[in-house]
Formats: C-alpha cells, structure tokens, sequence
C-alpha cells in the first residue's frame, strides 16, 4: 500500500464504530486514534449516534409486519 492508501478517512471511522475492519486495519486506526484526540472524540459521537439510533429503532424490528 501507498502512504495515501495507509490514510484514516472518515470512512475507516465509521467502519471501526461498526466493527468492520479487519485487525491489522482496526490496530491502525486505534492507533490513530490514541494520536488524535480530535478524531477520538468524534469517533465516541459517532457510538453515541449509534447507540441512540439503536435504541430509538430497535423496537421496530419486533414489530409484527402488517398483512396485506
């Protein structure tokens, strides 16, 4: 990989929040994030929006579907 490919993008932040980077990729991020306290705190935003998301929606899922 290049330098510019090796980057953290916003993308690879979210990934992370979702759990779906692989472990070499999710080391490096953490990484990052121990360096960059201005990303960190956006990542924990983003756990907050999720969280909230999850509870406000999650409830729909056991809802019955309606017969048509």
């Amino acid at each position: 990989m290049t330098a510019s490919s090796d980057a953290i993008r916003k993308v690879d932040l979210h990934a992370f929040v979702d759990g779906q980077l692989d472990a070499e990729r999710r080391r490096a991020v953490a990484a990052y994030l121990d360096a960059n306290p201005e990303a960190a705190r956006r990542v924990a935003a983003y756990r907050r929006q999720k969280a909230a998301l999850r509870a406000m929606l999650d409830p729909v899922l056991a809802e019955t579907l309606p017969r048509t």
